[in-house]
């Protein structure tokens, strides 16, 4: 289901502030790159299966990487979900599974891995980002 212009223009999607084994799952309505004094980051929004508009904004290493590898599109089905901080390390771990929508009734799926340890520049720790 696509949404209309007039629906998107009618919405204005929640930010998504999960908490540890928090999941969302839904399809991919929109994507957007924002630009902040922290540098560049997306934001995908997706609708929930019960309807709601949620604005993913990447901006934790781990989740942004992620969604860089997959290239989420408009369109896509979608699962995100958050693990919490690392117990020793301190960066945030997401796990994201994406089903292409490949227009002919095929899916095509996909999926990340949170790496165990993404290294220094991995490290959310540091960034200036207060979220």
């Amino acid at each position: 289901m696509n949404p209309s212009l007039t629906d998107m223009l009618d919405s204005f999607p929640e930010g998504w502030r999960p908490q540890p084994a928090d999941k969302l799952i839904g399809v991919v309505i929109g994507s957007e790159t924002r630009t902040t004094d922290y540098g560049e980051y997306p934001i995908h929004t997706v609708r929930t299966d019960d309807g709601r508009d949620v604005a993913v904004h990447a901006y934790h290493t781990v989740l942004r990487r992620e969604l860089e590898k997959l290239q989420p599109r408009v369109g896509d089905r979608i699962g995100i979900a958050y693990h919490g901080p690392h117990p020793t390390r301190g960066y945030e771990r997401y796990r994201v599974v994406l089903v292409r929508d490949t227009g002919g009734g095929d899916a095509e799926g996909a999926a990340s891995s949170t790496p165990a340890d993404p290294g220094p520049s991995g490290s959310d720790e540091g960034d200036g980002i207060p979220f």
